[in-house]
């Protein structure tokens, strides 16, 4: 059990490890000698991986917004 269960909203955990995994896969593709099909100068997965944070950066802000229902307290 984590000890700030009962202070995160359901899906926080989840998004963050999809930050997380984004920034890895980002600095990842830095080191990679194949082609990649390059967009504005940077590789294809680096710009999903940017949309992947961003994305994931948004669901956590508006999850965020509303306040814990009485039964996840």
């Amino acid at each position: 059990k984590l000890a700030f269960k009962n202070t995160l909203k359901r899906g926080t955990l989840t998004l963050a490890y999809f930050i997380g995994y984004g920034i890895i896969r980002f600095f990842m593709e830095f080191i990679r000698i194949d082609d990649t099909l390059l967009v504005f100068g940077m590789r294809l997965p680096q710009i999903i991986s940017l949309g992947l944070i961003s994305l994931a950066l948004i669901l956590i802000y508006y999850l965020n917004l509303k306040p814990l229902p009485k039964s996840q307290k």
